[in-house]
């Protein structure tokens, strides 16, 4: 079954490294990525991406995968031999101006409604299906899932009891945490928690979160954002290298760590606290598993202790004075 994953658009190279990593975890992996979109060959379910993922905006099942001028021939022999019925509505998604989208939808509609006989429902179709053309491909499907991002925008920072600006967005924290890799269950550990987000996203994905930090405010706060939402997490108060002997052997780690500008390290010079954090991350997840976190600079973890090796990292420019590098290490056996 080949599904099509239709990118959010506002990183495109976070937004695929995201679904690989959800795709690692799931067990399969994705056969090519195009503009805008990725294909994957699976029988995996696709609410998997739908429930975790942050820079995505659907899963599409794949009717048909054509050339742009042969869509709409193809359509009308895909749908053809198809048991459908009940109302149905097209949505069209066009990268740049290679199509008229509105034109697309309609043409569509109209060898539906002739072929098959169903009713246009524009709000709540029985059918949805999904026009996506490129310059150099079409594709014709039906909606397998969706995230909803507006849960997502719901949950920012602001809207939380305990506040911090320093947080990051929810669907930053999804990204982090599909780029640990980590399957349903596991055990993630954010070992500086602050207001608890990276927490919230893992526990509504499923997993199962871990919290430190070496603020007992920052505890107490997570706490209650944690019992807002309605979730549970494990938290201690402890410094970074103590987090092996709070937690034992975890999952995967997923943090922001202080960067030493708004955020605080306590004092502590931002190299000597990297390097401890590093070790003790080492020394903290399991053999083969991924460390997803933030850093403003990557020459902050150029010095790996033995044991951790880079995998991956992608840029994303906040502003003038900050950009976050979203950096995946793996502990090696």
């Amino acid at each position: 079954m080949a599904y099509l994953f239709e990118l959010s658009g506002e990183h495109e190279e976070l937004s695929c490294a995201e679904i690989r990593g959800c795709a690692q975890a799931a067990g399969f992996s994705l056969r090519e990525r195009g503009e805008g979109y990725l294909l994957a060959d699976t029988g995996a379910p696709p609410e998997i991406f739908g429930n975790r993922c942050g820079l995505l905006w659907r899963v599409d099942d794949v009717i048909l995968d054509t050339a742009p001028d042969a869509l709409m021939d193809g359509i009308g022999t895909a749908v053809k031999d198809m048991g459908l019925n009940g109302t149905f509505a097209v949505r069209a998604k066009v990268k740049d101006s290679y199509a008229d989208t509105m034109k697309l939808q309609k043409e569509a509609g109209r060898i539906i409604s002739e072929m098959k006989g169903m009713t246009v429902n524009l709000t709540e179709p029985d059918n949805l299906f999904r026009i996506f053309v490129c310059s150099e491909r079409a594709f014709f499907a039906t909606v397998a899932a969706s995230v909803d991002r507006s849960l997502l925008e719901q949950r920012k920072v602001q809207n939380r009891p305990f506040f911090s600006p320093i947080s990051i967005h929810p669907k930053y924290a999804r990204v982090l945490i599909n780029l640990a890799r980590a399957s349903g269950g596991a055990r993630i550990l954010d070992p500086f928690c602050g207001t608890g987000g990276i927490l919230i996203e893992a526990a509504k994905v499923d997993l199962s979160p871990l919290g430190s930090d070496i603020s007992q405010e920052m505890i107490e706060g997570s706490a209650r954002n944690l019992e807002y939402e309605g979730l549970k997490a494990e938290l201690k108060r402890c410094d970074v290298s103590s987090i092996r002997n709070e937690f034992g052997e975890v999952d995967a780690i997923v943090t922001d760590p202080p960067y030493g500008r708004a955020s605080s390290t306590n004092r502590e010079d931002i190299e000597s606290l990297y390097s401890r954090m590093l070790a003790a991350f080492c020394d903290t997840v399991r053999p083969n598993g991924y460390i997803s976190l933030i850093v403003p600079d990557i020459s902050m973890i150029e010095r790996l202790p033995d044991g951790l090796v880079f995998r991956e990292s992608y840029s994303l420019r906040v502003h003038r004075s900050l950009t976050r590098n979203f950096v995946v290490l793996q502990r090696t056996e």
